[in-house]
């Protein structure tokens, strides 16, 4: 049903399900926003490689980024389903989804699952690994089991992973990229 009601505002949008969007924005607009998520994306791939230190404030001040390019966009090119309408690109939708995963707002965090599920759907290399981190931390930030088991934690000092369903399978899960539960437990043992 959900998938449904997704399609027909898809459809009522502009946005074809194989993830491309009738833009009718000039090239030198969507070359600048493509330009500014993909700086934002590579910003934040290269604060995970050098494990710097301030990379949560520096996360958000790239979610808050990109939520910012959206507000501007929907104020700008009006359509039923904005969000995905000013993205014209997959690409596009994999950077803003990447950098807005870090949100710990459930409302963003939907927004980042749609633009990751559109980017998969445009065949982006590793939006399906996106979809599942996406889908665990929604889960988790809505007090939810995660399916995955992306979702590792701190309780009291000691690394945890977040209640899982028990009926996602190591199947489901390759799907997605995502490995085997058993390689989750191991870092978490690991770690403690």
């Amino acid at each position: 049903m959900i998938t449904t009601f997704l399609s027909v505002l898809l459809l009522s949008s502009g946005v074809s399900l194989a993830g491309k969007v009738d833009c009718d924005r000039s090239t030198e607009s969507m070359a600048e926003e493509s330009a500014t998520l993909r700086a934002l994306y590579e910003a934040e791939i290269q604060d995970a490689n050098d494990r710097h230190p301030d990379k949560v404030n520096r996360d958000h001040l790239r979610v808050e980024s990109v939520s910012r390019l959206i507000r501007e966009g929907r104020k700008k090119w009006i359509r039923p389903y904005a969000l995905l309408g000013m993205m014209c690109s997959p690409e596009d939708r994999f950077y803003a989804a990447w950098v807005m995963r870090h949100s710990t707002n459930v409302d963003v965090l939907q927004s980042a699952f749609d633009l990751a599920v559109e980017s998969m759907k445009g065949h982006v290399p590793r939006s399906n690994w996106l979809v599942a981190a996406i889908f665990d931390r929604l889960q988790v930030y809505s007090r939810q089991p995660q399916r995955y088991g992306s979702m590792l934690g701190r309780d009291e000092g000691v690394v945890c992973l977040y209640e899982i369903d028990p009926d996602v399978t190591d199947a489901d899960r390759a799907q997605y990229g995502m490995p085997p539960i058993e390689d989750q437990f191991s870092k978490v043992l690991l770690a403690s």
